[in-house]
C-alpha cells in the first residue's frame, strides 16, 4: 500500500492527471487508450482525445513517426521498455514540442502484452541548453582557428603567470 505523508490528495487520479509529466497508455498495437491532462494540455488536445490522432505515433512529428515504426515499437515488443528517447511531438499550435519519452510494457501472468505505459517529459529547456552548448562550441572552435592561424603572437597564461599554451605566431617570435 502506498504511503502518503500528510494526505492532501483528493484521489490518485488527481496525481496522475496533474503530474509534472505527460502520461500516455496504448494498447499493444500502439492505439492511444489514455492521455493525462498534462500531456493533453501540452499538445492542445481536446478533452477526451482527438480522433484524428488515434495512435502514439500520430502524436509524433514526421521523423519521430519513422523512428517509432523502425525502433521504438520493436524495442517495446522485444525488450519491454525504452528509456529517454528524444523526439518531438506535434502540437495544435504547430510548434513541435521536444520531449524525452520512456515506456514500459505491462504483461499478464502468461507474458502477453496488455498495454504500453509511457511517460513524456518536456525537454524544451534541455534542448535550449544543448543548442546553446553547441553554439558555444562552434564559437570556441572558430576562435581557436583564428588564434592558431594568426601571425600575431598569442599566449595563454594562467593566474600564477605560467604560460599554458601559445600559437604558431608566438613560437616564431619567441622561439
Amino acid at each position: 500500500m502506498p504511503y502518503i505523508v500528510g494526505g492532501g490528495f483528493d484521489t490518485a487520479a488527481e496525481l496522475i492527471e496533474d503530474a509534472p509529466c505527460g502520461i500516455a497508455v496504448t494498447d499493444p498495437d500502439g492505439r492511444l487508450r489514455y492521455v493525462n491532462a498534462t500531456l493533453a494540455h501540452w499538445l492542445g488536445l481536446p478533452p477526451g482525445g482527438d480522433a484524428a490522432r488515434p495512435t502514439l505515433a500520430s502524436l509524433l512529428t514526421g521523423p519521430g513517426r519513422m523512428f517509432y515504426d523502425t525502433h521504438l515499437a520493436p524495442m517495446m515488443r522485444l525488450q519491454g521498455f525504452a528509456r529517454e528517447i528524444s523526439c518531438r511531438l506535434d502540437t495544435a499550435s504547430g510548434v513541435p514540442l521536444p520531449v524525452l519519452l520512456s515506456g514500459v510494457a505491462r504483461r499478464d501472468a502468461q507474458g502477453r502484452c496488455l498495454r504500453y505505459d509511457y511517460t513524456v517529459f518536456d525537454a524544451r529547456e534541455r534542448r535550449a541548453y544543448e543548442e546553446a552548448l553547441q553554439q558555444a562550441k562552434r564559437e570556441a572552435d572558430e576562435l581557436a582557428a583564428i588564434v592558431s592561424s594568426s601571425p600575431n603572437a598569442i599566449l595563454r597564461v594562467d593566474a600564477a603567470g605560467h604560460v599554458r599554451s601559445w600559437n604558431a605566431g608566438a613560437a616564431r617570435l619567441l622561439g
